[in-house]
């Protein structure tokens, strides 16, 4: 069982703000309460190239967290020493919506979020964020062909160097969806993309789908080591059975 994981969050809130309607916002005590109980566990704090690496090539290491945030938005610069301070966190942008909102591409969405500008990137960057790519939109890239897909990602990379002086080296997949298809595409561009558990949790099989654990708002610190120190696939399960909604009721 791999003893690294790659967590991924979205929307950071204050207390009190998480709602059942918005799984993608976590309060900013809780994210803290959750990365102590990793730690107090004996967790290490790992940036993301390096936690990939040890994972790709199954190589020993003593449990370990990676910390990844995806879409990109404007809390994250709200926040940024206190996620900062938690382990080397990166954020998968997505280039065609910066400084744009929710409302741009997420019309189905009760919540309206604001993402970050090229100024609030640049800002992060030098707190020590590290930046990649989320995608050119927020396409599911199943619907695409592959001259579609290399357009996308020669278009989002062109944003990057001119925006940021690099390209990116790891691609998050919008939904966490990809095929072989997809995967052989990206394999062109980066050096490595992930899944949300849709591909691979390590191994040479896993560089172009590897796995992240998607962390909910309701998960106590506890939860958290709980889940991850459960086998692979049973992770989802685990997380969906602590969900409020699955309290069983009395009377």
């Amino acid at each position: 069982m791999p003893s690294i994981t790659i967590l991924a969050y979205h929307n950071i809130v204050e207390r009190g703000q998480e709602s059942p309607n918005d799984l993608h916002s976590i309060a900013v005590d809780r994210l803290e309460e959750q990365v102590r109980a990793l730690q107090d566990a004996g967790f290490e704090p790992m940036a993301l190239p390096d936690a990939f690496d040890s994972l790709v090539h199954s190589r020993e290491h003593a449990p370990g967290y990676a910390v990844t945030f995806d879409d990109g938005y404007v809390s994250l610069l709200r926040y940024a020493e206190r996620i900062s301070s938690l382990a080397p966190p990166t954020v998968f942008v997505l280039t065609g919506y910066t400084g744009a909102s929710t409302a741009s591409w997420n019309t189905r969405s009760s919540v309206v979020l604001d993402h970050l500008d090229l100024s609030d990137l640049l800002t992060l960057r030098e707190r020590g964020f590290d930046i990649q790519l989320h995608g050119l939109d927020h396409h599911n890239l199943l619907k695409f062909d592959e001259e579609q897909l290399r357009r996308k990602f020669e278009q989002a990379n062109g944003w990057f160097e001119d925006h940021l002086g690099q390209p990116p080296v790891f691609l998050a997949y919008p939904y966490g969806y990809c095929d072989q298809r997809v995967q052989g595409v990206a394999a062109r561009f980066y050096r490595g993309a992930f899944s949300m558990t849709h591909g691979a949790w390590a191994g040479r099989e896993a560089r172009y789908a590897l796995n992240r654990v998607g962390v909910p708002w309701f998960l106590s610190g506890r939860d958290l080591v709980e889940v991850l120190r459960s086998q692979p696939k049973r992770r989802w399960y685990e997380i969906e059975r602590r969900a409020p909604w699955r309290a069983p009721k009395h009377g």
